[in-house]
This record gives structure tokens, sequence and C-alpha cells, in this order.
């Protein structure tokens, strides 16, 4: 999972902050949210913090 997201840091696709990860673009930050309801939102967001949690653990 790590592997992925410092990939795509490297691609600059997204920054790696002190805190996380942000993507790199507000236009993709926006059509990726838009193809999701709040539920799903919520829902990915939840999943992506503890895969994330999980390994770095």
């Amino acid at each position: 999972m790590l592997a992925l997201l410092d990939e795509l840091a490297e691609h600059d696709v997204l920054y790696a902050e002190q805190d996380g990860y942000r993507l790199s673009s507000s236009a993709l930050r926006d059509a990726l949210l838009a193809g999701m309801d709040d539920e799903r939102q919520e829902r990915n967001h939840l999943r992506l913090g503890e895969a994330v949690a999980n390994a770095r653990r």
C-alpha cells in the first residue's frame, strides 16, 4: 500500500505531507469525488485510512 502511495507521489499524482497525502490536482480530486456519493466517500476514506495505518505497523 505504501509503495503504491510512494509511486503516485513520485509521479506527482500525490504530494506526501507530514500528516498524509494530498492529490496534486484539485481537478483530479473533484473528478474522483464527483463519482461518489457522501456515504461512499466516507467509506473509502475510512478504508484508505485503515490500510495506511495497518501498513505502518
